[in-house]
């Protein structure tokens, strides 16, 4: 699934954008879609549970 736009037509990737981030059930679409996709090319095995709280960073 994904959508398609014109080559350099700034205008129709904007729209696109735009009907994503308006569409919560979309945007999950597409999200799971992604994630899933991204998982087929990935070796690394990534613990996603801890992740999902966030990141936190060190001062030293």
């Amino acid at each position: 699934m994904g959508l398609l736009v014109e080559p350099n037509d700034l205008n129709s990737l904007i729209s696109a954008i735009d009907c994503v981030l308006d569409n919560k059930q979309l945007y999950d679409k597409f999200k799971s879609n992604a994630r899933r996709r991204a998982m087929k090319f990935s070796e690394m095995k990534i613990p996603y549970k801890e992740l999902k709280g966030g990141f936190s960073i060190i001062e030293q």
